[in-house]
């Protein structure tokens, strides 16, 4: 739901938030309304995703939330769930720390995007972040029917698989979404993690080198060290799904 955007001939400061800014508090201002996190989690492809307990019109998607003191620290993304739009926020260093994409007009832009298929993933997206995993992973295998070529729907369909306990679904889904984008990051991650808990040891270590080798460091070092430690024979008892 995020994307960056350059202005040429702009004379301002680039903003440069605090480091404490960048953390979520536990209550957020939004709107001239106090909002406290519900939950938190750690959403492989998403980063850290926090529900509030409040509701959220669309057209707030993007709106700074406040700390107490406040600096910006989040941004307000809500999400459609089944009747009515929930709010979620990302910690804003999920803008700040986007990499660099190619400069592109927004009129390039808009002519390589599909905005139904783009509108029906970000809706199996927010379904994932309230944890509806079946109707996500139905409106996600419709969004890959519609446009094949779209790898972060691939990604998100074998983790919305992988939550269902489909083992086979989300490594197929996840070798996909690698096809179609070789230096994705979060799908080797999950592939690797996968592959390990599926007792194939050898094929996660590849993994854990093609996340070295594309500059993911801190995710090949986790993934190693999660072959290292973990029991092949124990697998069972320390699954965790992803």
């Amino acid at each position: 739901g995020l994307v960056k955007l350059w202005a040429d001939g702009l004379t301002a400061e680039p903003f440069v938030p605090s480091t404490a800014a960048l953390e979520l508090k536990a209550t957020l201002q939004m709107e001239g309304k106090t909002a406290t996190i519900r939950r938190m989690r750690d959403v492989p492809g998403s980063g850290i995703v926090a529900e509030l307990d409040t509701t959220s019109e669309e057209d707030l998607s993007g709106s700074p939330l406040y700390d107490e003191h406040q600096r910006v620290s989040a941004l307000l993304l809500p999400q459609f769930l089944g009747t009515r739009y929930v709010a979620f926020c990302v910690p804003l260093s999920h803008g700040l720390e986007m990499p660099a994409q190619p400069l592109m007009t927004v009129e390039e832009w808009a002519v390589r995007h599909d905005r139904a298929a783009e509108e029906a993933y970000q809706a199996a997206l927010g379904q994932i972040w309230g944890e509806y995993y079946d109707n996500a992973a139905r409106n996600l295998e419709e969004v890959v029917l519609a446009k094949r070529d779209f790898p972060e729907a691939w990604f998100h369909l074998g983790y919305a698989h992988a939550k269902l306990g489909h083992v086979d679904e989300k490594i197929r889904y996840y070798q996909r979404a690698i096809a179609l984008k070789p230096d994705y990051a979060d799908a080797h991650f999950s592939l690797g993690v996968s592959l390990l808990l599926a007792g194939k040891r050898d094929d996660a270590t590849k993994e854990a080198q093609t996340l070295r080798t594309i500059g993911a460091s801190a995710m090949a070092d986790k993934l190693s060290q999660m072959i290292e430690t973990i029991h092949i024979d124990g697998l069972g008892k320390h699954e965790e799904v992803i």
